[in-house]
């Protein structure tokens, strides 16, 4: 399910798989758009892949479903 997903994708970030990484946050916020970790993580790593404006359509989609100070 979604947060198996989003369980799968965080040590591959951390191991620098950003594209499974990636992967697995989609599916994650494809069945559960407003997941927050789901949603930072996402920004982190298009940032990481230095993809600014995909990380600032990320942060308008989240805030849209939660409107939050927590997201960066």
């Amino acid at each position: 399910g979604p947060l198996r997903y989003l369980t799968l994708a965080t040590p591959a970030a951390a191991a620098g798989r950003t594209e499974l990484s990636l992967d697995y946050v989609a599916r994650s916020r494809a069945a559960i758009p407003w997941q927050k970790e789901a949603c930072q993580l996402a920004r982190n790593l298009e940032r990481r892949r230095g993809n600014t404006d995909a990380s600032a359509d990320v942060l308008v989609e989240c805030l849209g479903y939660f409107p939050t100070a927590y997201l960066r």
